[in-house]
């Protein structure tokens, strides 16, 4: 398992959810003890680069910075020269983007919806696995239920940690879906309707 495990307090991620996340809502998780996120594919690199700078200089711990590989993201050199801790992909891997990110510092969290997937991103050095289930929400990637994907990618023994993505709205599913082999659980629209 990678280091981002050790430096949560609680299992809990809180998904990058678009233009619904802010940057309070992203600390505030942070600063509970999760692992906060921001989407930054249609940022600027002049502010993605002040964000970043803001959030290093506010919080001690992680947060997660996510691009949807789908489209241009014109932001990741800023961000990763910038210092982000955790960036975080979806709708790909490409391999340039996989090689600049795993020479920075900041640990690599690629989200995967096949097992196919899930091989692929651990071949290219992934630090860490997003299962996402066909119940998430916005760009879901996914043919496959979560408990379906989960249980698959848990018999891959890869190492890896292990975020579950898709439907996962309390206590009671946190719990469910660590117990089939997740170590983190990530939750978006359940912070939407806490703003």
């Amino acid at each position: 398992m990678t280091e981002l495990l050790e430096q949560l307090r609680y299992p809990i991620m809180q998904a990058p959810i678009g233009s619904a996340c802010s940057v309070e809502l992203a600390s505030a998780v942070t600063r509970a003890g999760g692992l906060g996120s921001l989407a930054m594919t249609w940022d600027s690199p002049t502010k993605a680069g002040e964000i970043v700078e803001t959030l290093n200089h506010s919080l001690t711990g992680p947060y997660a910075i996510n691009f949807v590989m789908a489209f241009e993201c014109k932001s990741l050199p800023v961000v990763l020269e910038a210092g982000a801790p955790v960036i975080t992909l979806s709708w790909g891997m490409p391999k340039r983007t996989v090689e600049l990110i795993k020479r920075s510092n900041s640990l690599l969290g690629i989200q995967v919806g096949s097992v196919q997937g899930a091989l692929a991103a651990a071949r290219l050095g992934a630090d860490f696995l997003i299962c996402q289930g066909i119940e998430a929400g916005g760009h879901v990637q996914s043919s496959t239920p979560l408990h379906a994907l989960l249980k698959e990618v848990v018999a891959l023994d890869t190492g890896l940690t292990l975020i579950a993505a898709g439907g996962i709205g309390n206590r009671e599913d946190v719990a469910a879906i660590l117990d089939c082999g997740a170590h983190i659980a990530a939750l978006g629209t359940r912070f939407v309707n806490a703003l």
